[in-house]
């Protein structure tokens, strides 16, 4: 079997199309390389090589499928199958006339007319099977399967040098300056407790100078409430007689004490 060439200028650091393209080049022209004397009979490597070589090719066409045409590669790909067959039925009666030719020669001269009756059937056999090669062969040179295999080259080469339009940047959520934040008002467990004990007197004791609460959008401002209309805010409010008495009229005067005794 004739070993695979080495393909020139592969390497990992090619991109995938360009790997396809020197590939099947050279695949290809290895399998029609050893298409020379296929026909003859009487070296049967041929035959074998050649098939290898479709093989090979076959392989590497699947392999690299999303980088050819579909409909062009299909048709490539058929046309090496049904070569491949052609190869394999006339390959299967030159390795049984090998086989019985070396059978023959270590039996008894005796037996070897019956041997050689087998050999000549298998022979018969061989020759249907070369002329069905022939038609095979003859059918892929009239559909030109070499120039379709080196259009399919030509046509990933041409992909491979057409530059790529550049592609958009993508905006970057992270990259976008944020809105400032309005400062939140302290909560009432951060207020000082000095401010929260001066606002509770002046709403106690009715301080005038304590903030009135706005009123709302549209609404007249309510009017100041009199300090007598007020409901005291403790209980030492309620028993104080500042609000109930006025502290420039005399005091009435005092009831008697009543003597029980006396009576």
């Amino acid at each position: 079997m004739a070993k695979a060439r080495d393909i020139p200028g592969l390497h990992a650091d090619l991109s995938y199309r360009k790997a396809a393209a020197l590939t099947v080049d050279v695949r290809s022209r290895e399998l029609f390389d050893h298409a020379d004397n296929v026909l003859d009979t009487s070296d049967i490597e041929r035959v074998h090589d050649m098939r290898v070589a479709t093989r090979r090719l076959r392989a590497v066409l699947e392999i690299y499928e999303p980088c050819f045409p579909r409909k062009q590669l299909r048709g490539v790909l058929n046309d090496v199958k049904d070569l491949a067959d052609a190869l394999g039925e006339r390959r299967d009666p030159d390795v049984q006339l090998a086989q019985l030719d070396e059978f023959a020669a270590a039996v008894k001269p005796a037996d070897r007319p019956g041997v050689e009756l087998f050999a000549e059937r298998v022979r018969s056999e061989q020759g249907s099977a070369n002329s069905a090669l022939a038609a095979a062969i003859a059918k892929l040179e009239e559909s030109d399967l070499r120039g379709r295999l080196a259009a399919l080259t030509a046509a990933v080469a041409a992909q491979e040098e057409e530059p790529e339009a550049p592609s958009e940047p993508e905006a970057d959520a992270w990259s976008e300056p944020e809105a400032p934040s309005e400062p939140e008002a302290p909560s009432e467990s951060e207020a000082d407790p000095g401010d929260r004990v001066a606002a509770a007197e002046a709403v106690a004791w009715g301080d005038p100078a304590a903030p009135d609460e706005p009123a709302a959008a549209g609404e007249p401002p309510a009017p100041d409430e009199p300090a007598a209309a007020r409901q005291p805010a403790s209980w030492s409010e309620r028993i104080a007689p500042s609000e109930y008495e006025d502290p420039t009229e005399p005091a009435p005067p005092a009831e008697p004490a009543h003597d029980w005794g006396a009576q």
